[in-house]
C-alpha cells in the first residue's frame, strides 16, 4: 500500500462506520443495548482508524486533488464538503461525550445528547464517501486522479509510457509559442516569457 491508496482507504472506514452506526441504531430500537454498544465503540474505533489516515495522508503528501465538476454540480460538491468540514469539527467533542456519558451508565443525558450526535456522525460518514466518490471517481480533477502537490502535477498510478499523448500535446504547443516568437507574430506574449509548458510530469 502507497499514500495514493489511502483516499480510498478512507472512503471504506467511512462506509464502515456507516454500516456500524446504522446496526447501532437498529440495535438499541430492539432493546438489544449489548448489540448497540458493541456496534457503537466499533464505530468510534473504526473513526479513529479514518482519522489516522486522513493526517497521515496529508503530513506525508500535502496533496490537494481539484474538482472536475462544473456548474451545478460544482456547487452541490462544495457545499457537501465544507458542510461535511464543519460538521467533521463540532462531532469529536459530541461523540466523546455521547460515548463517555454511556460508559458511566448516565443513560438519560446519553439519550439526549445521542439525539444530536448520531444524525452529525452519520451524516458525516456518509458525506465521506460520497466526497470520494464525487472527486475521484465520478468528476475526477485531472487525468489518472491527480493532485495538486505545492504548484505541480503529479500523476497516480500511471507509468510514464502512458504519458505520452499529453505529453506530445505540451511539445507541439510549446513548438508553435516558439514559432510563433521566432517570426515576430506574437511578440506582445514572448518578450521576458519562457515559452515552454509549465507543466511537466515528475
Amino acid at each position: 500500500m502507497t499514500v495514493h491508496d489511502f483516499p480510498a482507504l478512507n472512503a471504506s472506514l467511512n462506509g464502515t462506520a456507516t454500516v456500524l452506526l446504522t446496526a447501532g441504531f437498529i440495535f438499541v430500537r430492539r432493546k438489544n443495548i449489548a448489540a448497540h454498544r458493541a456496534a457503537m465503540l466499533a464505530a468510534f474505533t473504526v473513526s479513529l482508524g479514518f482519522l489516522g489516515c486522513y493526517l497521515a495522508y496529508h503530513l506525508q503528501t500535502g496533496a490537494h486533488t481539484p474538482f472536475g465538476g462544473a456548474g451545478f454540480i460544482r456547487g452541490v460538491y462544495f457545499a457537501m464538503l465544507i458542510s461535511h468540514i464543519l460538521v467533521a469539527m463540532a462531532i469529536v467533542p459530541l461523540i466523546l461525550t455521547t460515548l463517555t456519558l454511556a460508559l458511566r451508565g448516565r443513560f438519560d443525558c446519553h439519550r439526549a445528547w445521542a439525539r444530536w450526535t448520531f444524525p452529525l456522525w452519520y451524516y458525516v460518514s456518509v458525506t465521506g464517501v460520497l466526497v470520494y466518490l464525487f472527486l475521484y471517481q465520478w468528476w475526477p480533477g485531472a487525468p489518472g486522479g491527480a493532485a495538486v502537490h505545492g504548484s505541480a502535477f503529479r500523476v497516480r498510478g500511471r507509468q510514464p509510457a502512458t504519458l505520452e499523448p499529453e505529453l506530445a500535446v505540451l511539445r507541439v504547443s510549446g513548438q508553435r509559442g516558439f514559432r510563433a516568437c521566432q517570426s515576430g507574430n506574437a511578440p506582445g506574449r514572448c518578450r521576458g516569457t519562457d515559452t515552454r509548458p509549465a507543466w511537466r510530469a515528475p
